[in-house]
């Protein structure tokens, strides 16, 4: 599909004896875009891999925590898409929202826009599935959407963690 910026290790999923490389999005109210070892139980994630870019930020207005995770999987998908990052498997830790995104029936929600606009960056990326995980697997994410209600300033990493995040997960 789109051709990588700067070589990055994908994750890898093992599968018997078959392996699978792939980059992985992440998303809570803030995302990750990183490489490493990453089974394929979505719950037994390790967040131990090189990060690709992360971005942290507020949104402003009001609404669920369902459409914050479906407006950062957007930011995540469209900045990787600027950074020219090919994603292949997209995260969230809501399996009502991955259930959202991986139906064929169009979305009637409040947030159908966004669901679209997700829908139609999936086909260009060609991330077949969005995978629902454990909040516990998502810690880099959720910690990076900590570290937004914490400052008011966006901030965006690339090829590196932020030292104060990387401290609350590991």
């Amino acid at each position: 599909m789109r051709e990588r910026g700067p070589a990055h290790q994908p994750h890898v999923f093992a599968d018997d004896s078959i392996l699978f490389c792939r980059p992985q999005i992440s998303a809570a109210p803030a995302f990750v875009v990183y490489s490493g070892p990453m089974s394929r139980d979505p719950g037994s994630k390790d967040d131990k891999g090189k990060v690709i870019i992360a971005r942290s930020r507020q949104l402003d207005g009001s609404f669920s925590s369902d459409t914050g995770k479906l407006l950062a999987l957007r930011e995540g998908l469209l900045l990787a898409k600027f950074y020219n990052i090919d994603v292949k498997t997209a995260e969230v830790d809501s399996s009502f929202v991955a259930s959202i995104l991986n139906s064929q029936k169009p979305f009637l929600g409040d947030a159908k826009f966004i669901v679209n606009d997700i829908k139609a960056l999936f086909l260009a990326f060609g991330i077949c599935k969005c995978q629902a995980t454990l909040k516990s697997g998502n810690s880099l994410a959720l910690n990076l959407a900590m570290l937004a209600f914490s400052s008011s300033r966006e901030q965006i990493w690339l090829d590196s963690s932020p030292l104060v995040v990387l401290f609350l997960v590991f």
